[in-house]
């Protein structure tokens, strides 16, 4: 199950997340990292999720398209989320920008 902690702290740890996905992105592309597919972070950004979802450079790349979007783990998507892309490994989403 994954636990939820306040707005501010799940945004930090989707940031630090996307960071650590996006270096191991591009360690990749140097082929520092071997492999077919890589175990990219869950972005959901619960302190409890230990979650990695296999993709490809290629499907990483194409999911960065999305904007605001963040890849998580199946059943991993807040409530106030878009779901953008379901696949049977991962789901896309983004948060919902305010009309203010």
């Amino acid at each position: 199950m994954v636990h939820w902690s306040g707005s501010h702290d799940v945004d930090t740890n989707r940031e630090f997340l996307r960071t650590v996905n996006t270096r191991l992105l591009a360690a990749r592309m140097r082929g520092w990292v071997r492999g077919n597919d890589a175990r990219f972070f869950c972005e959901c950004g619960s302190h409890s999720c230990t979650g990695r979802i296999p993709l490809s450079e290629r499907e990483f790349e194409r999911l960065l398209r999305f904007r605001n979007g963040r890849v998580v783990a199946p059943g991993h998507a807040r409530p106030r989320e878009r779901v953008l892309l379901v696949t049977e490994r991962y789901v896309v989403v983004a948060t919902w920008e305010s009309a203010d």
